[in-house]
């Protein structure tokens, strides 16, 4: 039986039944899927280009169950709708210097001292169990920050390659693990500045949406069981180029910390980065926009599953409560009364 936070969530977002899986086989799918436009993966849209596609999510012959269900994702009792604006060049370069600037200033409550407690509870879903069975698996962290999650799955015998937009963030995580680490400028920078190495640890400092923005033929990051520098630099040059694909990705908010109208674009590529049967362990948020905006950003779950249900993944809740008394005090003191974390688990069947 669900527990009460997520009956709550089922409620809202229409997720019919806890810890069911969320998407259905082609054959038998009762949905339609509506295509939609998709920025490209060579790079973001020029100003010129900024506009707003609206998807609509629409069921047909749904299961009465289900239809009840996700009805209650909309009060008028209507089909839910999905709109996913297109961002602007200029738009992203300035919320990239924000979170540059959120890390000089040192306002980064975001961050926690510890590895996260989502992660060690769910460690055994995203990379199978128990954790270090399957060692030398590769694991992506986008917007990864200073985080400890990267050198506990290290030490649990993983590849850990983070994503990082600040270079500060990227300084500290090495001098506070006291880790040494080699440093150089990435052959095809495409958007990353530097690149960084310490044992089986690797960051990109850089914008994440620069991966992969070649269109070369990509192939799974090797199976090294090597801890020397050379090799993670082999593999993030790869990445880089859009040679390579990971086993596993931890989003541990980065979803929600990007800009919404980023998020079409978010999935393209964390799906192009993600190899066949690949596993993503992702944390959202959810509560009510009309009182005060993010990030981090509300993300519903009719839209995570209209956008990677789109690249063949299916989506399974396995926790959610109401985080309220940790919710940034901005967002209390805008009269916010109820912040819902949700962590779901999306697997890759295409």
């Amino acid at each position: 039986r669900a527990s009460p936070s997520e009956q709550r969530l089922q409620a809202h977002c229409g997720l019919p039944g806890g810890g069911q899986s969320c998407s259905k086989a082609k054959g038998s799918s009762q949905w339609r899927r509506r295509k939609y436009s998709r920025v490209g993966m060579k790079g973001l849209p020029s100003a010129a280009a900024v506009a707003c596609a609206m998807i609509v999510v629409c069921a047909s012959h749904q299961p009465e169950e289900e239809a009840d269900a996700r009805d209650s994702c909309d009060s008028s009792n209507v089909q839910a709708k999905t709109t996913i604006s297109i961002l602007s060049e200029a738009d992203h370069t300035q919320a990239l210097a924000k979170w540059r600037s959120r890390w000089s200033e040192g306002n980064i409550g975001f961050h926690l001292d510890n590895v996260h407690p989502l992660l060690l509870r769910f460690a055994d879903d995203l990379l199978g169990s128990p954790i270090s069975a399957r060692q030398g698996q590769s694991v992506l962290m986008p917007l990864c920050g200073k985080s400890k999650d990267m050198t506990w799955l290290a030490v649990s015998g993983h590849r850990v390659f983070g994503v990082e937009i600040s270079s500060l963030a990227c300084d500290q995580f090495f001098q506070e693990a006291f880790l040494p680490r080699t440093s150089w400028t990435p052959q095809q920078s495409q958007g990353i500045r530097r690149a960084h190495a310490s044992g089986n640890i690797g960051i990109l400092e850089g914008d994440l949406f620069a991966l992969g923005a070649q269109t070369t033929k990509k192939g799974d990051v090797a199976p090294r069981n090597s801890s020397s520098a050379g090799t993670t630099r082999d593999d993030l040059e790869a990445l880089i180029e859009g040679r390579a694909q990971v086993d596993a990705i931890w989003d541990r908010g980065s979803m929600v910390a990007i800009e919404p109208g980023l998020r079409n674009q978010y999935a393209s590529l964390m799906a192009g980065l993600l190899k066949p049967g690949g596993r993503i362990l992702l944390v959202s948020v959810h509560y009510d926009e009309s009182l005060v905006q993010g990030p981090p950003h509300s993300l519903r779950y009719n839209e995570l599953h209209e956008l990677y249900g789109a690249h063949g993944f299916s989506i399974k809740l396995l926790n959610a409560q109401d985080v309220i008394n940790t919710a940034p005090p901005r967002m209390t003191a805008a009269g916010l009364k109820s912040m819902t974390e949700a962590v779901y688990l999306l697997t890759k069947n295409i």
